[in-house]
């Protein structure tokens, strides 16, 4: 089952975007490939490479899309961002919908620099079969009508600009992309240092990706967000979060990007470690893919982020041999009863805007981990006065 289909991947993203105002101004334009290309080349439209490599499209998508451009054929529309004007010299361009149109592009006509294809050549193409097996630099070379028409087809592109608020984006990215996680456009929008890192260690698979129940890094950046919100939490809830995580997140992402090597690149890492460690504890207790789901005894139960939020938070506290066989016994009989509670099942189902329901999680499970393991943990991701 995809992980989209599991699990709902923004609810509580999206609870905390407030109402869009569209008072910005849209406007459209037919851009000619050639267009595309230029300004990808000025870097006036930002394609990250490392977002590239979560690229869900294969060569032979890819390809299709090229020959589509060739004979003529409508390709959807690209949405793009016009970054705040008075901050750059020259119009800049965040992609809301259609990275993967433009990385494919991109990665045709200049795969150096843009590594976007496995191999950057075009393949099983049905109507223009006799492209197949060429590169852009063969086409422009010995194909001049086909390379013409490709540079002249043009795509249709929605361009906001003006707008007084990210949520703007966040709003307009959801309704885009109802099956890609907000993370996608966060790691856009805060672009650097550590969200080039989030990227690199989910690049390879990571105990995350076993709970989740992926075989690979997730195309729609889920498994990035899981690691960001406890890492934003540890670092940053007791002093920062308010009750809204989108906010909490975007300005924890902007805070450790902007000061990463000087204060928070070995205090990321050591708490990305202990975050391993804890998943690895709670595999002690649970099968992997129990994880951050409630023991209710019913089929098919749906990971559960909130959830599985305060399972790490806490065990990141513990310690290995804190789990013995009594202790995974009175947790696992005190978890099941906790799961069944309709205050806690309510405070998992809700938004974390509510700031009492967000205590009352933390401090049930606080509560469950004293008892279980006879530990004197105090703690709370959050401010004692709120």
């Amino acid at each position: 089952m995809p992980l989209y289909e599991e699990i709902s991947l923004n609810d509580d993203i999206l609870d905390d975007v407030s109402t869009a105002d569209y008072s910005s101004v849209v406007y459209s334009r037919d851009w000619l490939i050639e267009t595309f290309i230029e300004q990808i080349r000025k870097h006036n439209i930002q394609l990250n490479k490392k977002l590239n490599i979560r690229n869900a499209w294969d060569d032979i998508k890819r390809s299709k899309l090229i020959e589509s451009l060739i004979i003529g054929l409508p390709v959807p529309e690209i949405i793009l961002a016009e970054k705040y004007p008075q901050s750059y010299p020259e119009k800049s361009f965040l992609i809301i919908d259609g990275k993967q149109r433009l990385s494919t592009i991109a990665g045709f006509v200049m795969p150096e620099s843009h590594p976007s294809w496995d191999n950057a050549q075009l393949e099983q193409l049905k109507v223009r079969r006799e492209l197949n097996g060429l590169t852009y630099k063969q086409l422009e070379a010995d194909y001049f009508d086909e390379h013409r028409l490709f540079l002249e087809a043009n795509i249709q592109c929605t361009i906001i600009s003006e707008y007084q608020s990210d949520d703007v984006l966040y709003d307009l990215f959801s309704r885009r992309n109802s099956s890609v996680c907000t993370q996608a456009l966060r790691q856009i929008l805060h672009n650097g240092p550590f969200a080039n890192y989030l990227i690199d260690i989910t690049n390879e698979l990571q105990p995350i990706h076993q709970v989740l129940g992926l075989n690979k890094p997730d195309n729609t950046f889920f498994d990035i967000e899981i690691i960001l919100r406890v890492i934003a939490l540890v670092l940053f809830g007791q002093e920062e979060y308010q009750g809204n995580i989108k906010v909490f997140l975007d300005k924890a992402m902007a805070k450790m990007n902007q000061a990463w090597q000087q204060h928070y690149e070995e205090k990321v890492k050591t708490c990305y470690r202990a975050f391993n460690d804890a998943i690895n504890r709670l595999n002690k207790i649970f099968l992997i893919q129990e994880i951050g789901r409630p023991l209710t005894g019913e089929k098919n139960v749906r990971f559960n982020k909130l959830l599985f939020e305060v399972q790490i938070y806490y065990f990141m506290s513990l310690n290995d041999d804190d789990i013995t066989l009594e202790s995974k016994e009175n947790f696992l009989s005190a978890f099941k009863v906790l799961c069944h509670d309709p205050i806690f099942q309510a405070s998992l189902a809700s938004s974390t805007q509510t700031l009492a329901h967000y205590r009352v999680r933390f401090e049930s499970f606080n509560k469950l981990i004293n008892a279980a393991f006879q530990k004197e943990i105090n703690q709370l991701p959050i401010k004692a006065s709120s």
